[in-house]
């Protein structure tokens, strides 16, 4: 019996590649048995339906898996199990009340995936018309309830846990949190502090937060917020060193910002 094992399939670039050359493979050794390793699959790490799919119709007999494997299906539970009230803030769905139930759930609110894995959402009709395109050095004025989470793995089924405040000028301050390292730091501060830029910056969130236009609001005006960016641990820090931003460990920590960017102006 002739077995073929392919190892780590990695993304969509990774299944088109799968589904060109593996047939001819197995016609050419005659394969008997392949198995494919598929944890990395999906775009952003994991593996999803539609991407087993893409490998079964390649030609896979077996898919194995990994320390990767359930990556992914805490985000999708998250959107799942929470809405959005009438200021556009995230609100988990009640397990004993029924009064929520006609709410409408994130994951039905056309969340958008990145390839890093982060997903975004821009709320319907709560976004600026036309409102200012933010820069990637931009100076922003951000109202925001930030929450990161750990992904905890249970009986083969991964849910977000243990939520702590990241950033909340919503329950805090109440105005909008000006210039936020998290989102951009100059070569030279970075370099005079003897860091690099991704010491302070959370780039999944910058990358996201692009998809998004600001508002041209005062400080003082109520919040309703805009859209929802969820990075995921490894678009955080991932294992890397960082800013103190909090006074707990950020390490495999995801976060969930619900926020809303009343303003941005470029840097002088």
């Amino acid at each position: 019996m002739n077995i073929l094992c392919v190892g780590d399939v990695v993304g969509s670039a990774g299944c088109n590649l799968l589904r060109k050359v593996l047939p001819a493979v197995k016609q050419q050794y005659a394969v008997d048995v392949c198995i494919v390793n598929g944890e990395n699959a999906a775009d952003g790490n994991g593996l999803t339906p539609a991407a087993a799919k893409n490998i079964f119709d390649s030609g896979a007999d077996v898919i194995t898996s990994g320390n990767h494997i359930f990556r992914r299906q805490e985000i999708q539970k998250y959107l799942e199990s929470h809405y959005l009230d009438d200021r556009g803030l995230i609100v988990p769905f009640s397990a004993t009340d029924p009064a929520d139930d006609n709410n409408t759930k994130l994951s039905e609110m056309n969340p958008q995936k990145l390839s890093s894995g982060v997903v975004y959402i821009v709320r319907p009709n709560a976004q600026p018309d036309p409102g200012t395109a933010i820069g990637s050095t931009d100076i922003i004025r951000i109202m925001s309830k930030t929450y990161s989470h750990l992904a905890v793995e249970s009986n083969g089924s991964v849910s977000f846990t243990s939520p702590i405040a990241f950033r909340s000028s919503v329950d805090g301050t109440g105005v909008p949190e000006v210039d936020p390292k998290y989102y951009f730091v100059s070569d030279s501060e970075a370099s005079n502090a003897g860091k690099t830029k991704d010491y302070y910056e959370i780039e999944g969130f910058r990358e996201a937060l692009q998809h998004f236009r600001a508002f041209n609001m005062d400080d003082v005006d109520n919040y309703n917020m805009q859209g929802i960016i969820i990075v995921p641990s490894r678009a955080v820090f991932a294992r890397d060193s960082y800013y103190p931003y909090v006074n707990y460990s950020m390490r495999n920590r995801s976060l969930v910002f619900n926020f809303q960017v009343y303003k941005t102006t470029p840097r002088p």
